[in-house]
């Protein structure tokens, strides 16, 4: 191993890593349907742990539910993670809190944050957001790709349109109780009345650069920027088609976060991985149901094909002349400063 390779190496495993976007849980819910136990432990954590990851965000349920009742479904998701969770508690934990996941890892557990993907689960109700608060769930992505009751996605077909007034009120809502509100997945329309509430609650969790790859769910410099003056992050995703049109590598993803690095600073970049390797043919399915993706030829960047591969990405960091403190900020630091302003410190629960 050359110096350089060990330098990085060491640099990733001093550092906390935390993955912004995952949707593992589909995985706990369908094999524990099954009577299965222990599905994170088992499956999961070891991939986590070979990567260096610490810490993610673990979708319970939203928009695109396999069920005929959204709301039905994530309340069954939150029942089956906290379980699976329970069967293992020495390694894994729950956690609502910047500070608490913080502490989790320190003291050698995985930690993690419950996070809903768009708000049809809501079911149009500020009181159903307050029952899932309550167990638990602390990001909201307001809509997946699809018209929900909160706004418009980013692939909806039927014009553009913004947030509703329900909408509105669900995002000032998150604000005030210490949520996060994710803009991943939003149309342009909702992204700027969302940012134009400035409740300073906003993220977006896994989306790219539309000026390095231009499509829909990737950002505009302006909405970057957006993201930046209300101190959100953007968490650059691995999903291929959201990198570059040709089969990208681990330099098209370093590519993405250096552009929003340079462009409103290194500390509004975090990682939202969004791999779906677990479950690859029945997501692929639901992308090509949704029309707003291409999945002929689906493929994770080389180098970065599963998260067992997350070290090569700080290889390449290191390769292109990062700081070891701007690589922390991005692995993880980023995210643990955005939500320790936007969850601890607003805090209702």
């Amino acid at each position: 191993m050359s110096d350089d390779i060990l330098a990085a190496h060491l640099t990733h495993q001093q550092a906390l890593v935390v993955d912004g976007h995952s949707d593992i849980p589909m995985d706990v819910v369908n094999r524990r349907r099954r009577d299965e136990s222990r599905v994170l432990g088992r499956l999961h954590l070891p991939a986590w742990q070979e990567g260096g990851v610490n810490a993610a965000v673990l979708t319970v349920g939203g928009d695109q539910s396999p069920e005929a009742s959204p709301s039905r479904y994530t309340m069954e998701a939150i029942a089956h993670l906290r379980n699976d969770v329970a069967d293992q508690l020495q390694d894994l934990t729950i956690v609502t809190t910047a500070t608490d996941l913080f502490r989790e890892v320190e003291d050698g557990r995985f930690a993690i944050l419950m996070n809903m993907e768009g708000g049809i689960p809501l079911e149009g109700s500020l009181e159903n957001l307050e029952r899932f608060y309550e167990l638990g769930v602390r990001f909201m992505t307001l809509t997946w790709n699809v018209r929900n009751e909160l706004g418009a996605g980013a692939s909806h077909q039927d014009g553009n349109g913004g947030l509703t007034e329900f909408g509105s009120r669900v995002v000032k809502t998150m604000a005030g109780m210490g949520m996060v509100a994710d803009l991943s997945h939003a149309s342009a329309d909702t992204f700027w009345d969302a940012v134009g509430l400035e409740q300073g609650n906003l993220v977006a969790s896994h989306s790219n650069v539309a000026r390095l790859c231009p499509h829909a769910r990737n950002l505009t410099d302006e909405q970057i920027r957006a993201l930046a003056d209300q101190d959100g992050f953007v968490g650059i995703t691995f999903f291929p088609e959201f990198l570059h049109s040709d089969r990208p590598g681990v330099r098209e993803v370093v590519d993405h976060i250096a552009y929003v690095g340079e462009l409103v600073g290194i500390e509004h970049v975090v990682l939202g991985t969004d791999y779906i390797d677990f479950a690859k043919e029945e997501i692929e399915a639901r992308l090509r149901q949704s029309g707003a993706y291409d999945t002929s030829e689906f493929e994770y960047p080389r180098g970065l094909k599963t998260i067992h591969s997350l070290p090569n990405l700080t290889r390449e960091m290191t390769k292109r002349g990062f700081s070891d403190g701007d690589i922390f900020a991005v692995l993880g630091g980023n995210f643990l400063r955005v939500c320790h302003r936007i969850l601890d410190e607003r805090q209702t629960g």
